[in-house]
């Protein structure tokens, strides 16, 4: 049960962590977008 759960929480945190990192990588260049925060 406890085993389950465990591995249920993982594949959910990843599944939220791609679905947020995911669309970031693909549509802009992530090197610029922290150079952009950075610098304000």
């Amino acid at each position: 049960m406890m085993i389950r759960l465990n591995i249920f929480l993982t594949f959910t945190v990843l599944r939220i962590h791609a679905a947020v990192v995911d669309p970031v990588v693909t549509n802009v260049d992530p090197k610029h977008e922290l150079l952009t925060e950075i610098t304000g």
